[in-house]
C-alpha cells in the first residue's frame, strides 16, 4: 500500500467529528453547473487524485468498499488555507456490518486499512466518480467568494444520511463552530446546523 506520490510528510493525526444535521434552507449560493471540476491536472496530486488513490487502494484488498467518509484538518490547528488541511482519514463501509479506515501518510500514501467490526453510521455511499467532482480547492475559493473566510478546524468529505441529500459535500468546520457545506456535483454553498 505504500507507494510514494511526493516528497511531503505529514503527520497522522487521529480524531472524531460529531454528527451534523442539515439545514433545510436554499442554498447560500445557488448551484452552478459550470463549476470547475478537478484541480489542474498538471499539479503534483489534487485532493480529488490523492482520495482516489485511498479509493483504489482499499478497493484493490476489499473490492467491495464503498467510501463513506474522509475527515481531513491541519497538523498546524485552525487554518483558513485549504492546503494545510494534510492529514486525512478516509472511511469505507465493508460487508458483513464492517467498516475500515485508512490514514494518510503522506500526500497520495496511506496506511494499511484497519477493519473494524461495525457499522460506521451516519453516511451515505459516495458514489466515487471524481471527474464528475468539485475539488476541494475550487470549493473553498466558492466558500470565501460567499464571505466564509475564517479559520476552519476540520474539513469532513461526506454524504450525510439526511432527507433530501443527494450529493457528497466539502463540511468546512469552523473554528467558531459553524459548519458551511459546498457540494461536490452541483458547488452550491450551504449552511449546516
Amino acid at each position: 500500500m505504500k507507494k510514494p506520490l511526493t516528497a511531503i510528510a505529514i503527520a497522522v493525526t487521529m480524531f472524531s467529528l460529531g454528527s451534523l444535521g442539515v439545514a433545510s434552507a436554499a442554498p447560500l449560493v445557488p448551484a452552478n453547473p459550470q463549476v470547475n471540476r478537478a484541480a489542474n491536472p498538471m499539479e503534483t496530486l489534487s485532493f480529488l487524485g490523492m482520495a482516489n488513490v485511498a479509493v483504489s487502494e482499499v478497493r484493490a484488498v476489499y473490492p467491495d468498499a464503498e467510501l463513506l467518509e474522509a475527515q481531513g484538518r491541519s497538523s498546524a490547528g485552525s487554518t483558513d488555507d485549504v492546503t494545510k488541511v494534510t492529514d486525512w482519514r478516509f472511511i469505507f463501509r465493508l460487508s458483513g456490518n464492517r467498516h475500515a479506515t485508512v490514514d494518510s501518510t503522506g500526500w497520495g500514501t496511506f496506511s494499511d486499512p484497519i477493519v473494524i467490526d461495525r457499522p460506521w453510521l451516519g453516511d451515505q455511499k459516495i458514489t466515487w466518480t471524481p471527474e464528475e467532482f468539485l475539488d476541494i480547492r475550487a470549493a473553498d475559493e466558492r466558500l470565501k467568494n460567499a464571505g466564509y473566510t475564517g479559520d476552519y478546524k476540520s474539513v469532513t468529505l461526506r454524504k450525510p444520511l439526511y432527507p433530501g441529500i443527494d450529493e457528497p459535500y466539502y463540511i468546512f468546520n469552523f473554528a467558531d463552530g459553524g459548519h458551511i457545506a459546498v457540494g461536490l456535483a452541483d458547488g452550491a454553498v450551504v449552511q449546516f446546523h
